[in-house]
């Protein structure tokens, strides 16, 4: 009787799974960020601020590109937190002053314009599709802008 039960679980964890892969949402194999600069707790001269992140584990690649496992893009949450937009959702892509795409070269970097005080910039790696991946984790740094 167990196992009777268990099976349309089993089937239907194997589906989902099988739909992340195919949207492109399995998490890269020991993928990682860490952001380079500005570092943290650091005094960026502002009002334009560049922020860089070096990426492993995932194939940085234009936004629009065909859906393909091991590849995508970033975004740059300004003071979001990267649990606003959970796994698998769509990134939203009509507020600048919150969240800057970066599906276009240079992939690992973007200029933003900040206003003086303390900020902090979360990069959260998406799909092709704009929807959020497990993996790599998100990354965030705290710096203040004079």
């Amino acid at each position: 009787m167990n196992g009777r039960r268990r099976a349309p679980r089993l089937l239907a964890l194997a589906l989902v799974l099988a739909s992340m892969g195919a949207l492109g949402l399995s998490p890269a194999k020991g993928g990682s960020m860490k952001v380079v600069s500005p570092k943290a707790h650091a005094t960026a001269p502002g009002p334009k601020v560049m922020v860089q992140v070096e990426v492993r584990g995932l194939t940085l690649v234009a936004a629009g590109s065909p859906l393909k496992d091991g590849e995508g893009h970033l975004h740059f949450f300004i003071d979001v937190p990267a649990g606003n937009v959970k796994v698998g959702a769509m990134i939203p892509l009509d507020s600048t002053t919150r969240y800057v795409h970066a599906g276009k070269e240079p992939f690992d970097r973007r200029e933003m314009e900040l206003t003086p005080g303390r900020h902090t910039i979360t990069v959260v790696a998406a799909n092709n599709g704009h929807q959020r991946l497990a993996s790599p984790r998100p990354v965030s740094v705290t710096f203040t802008v004079k």
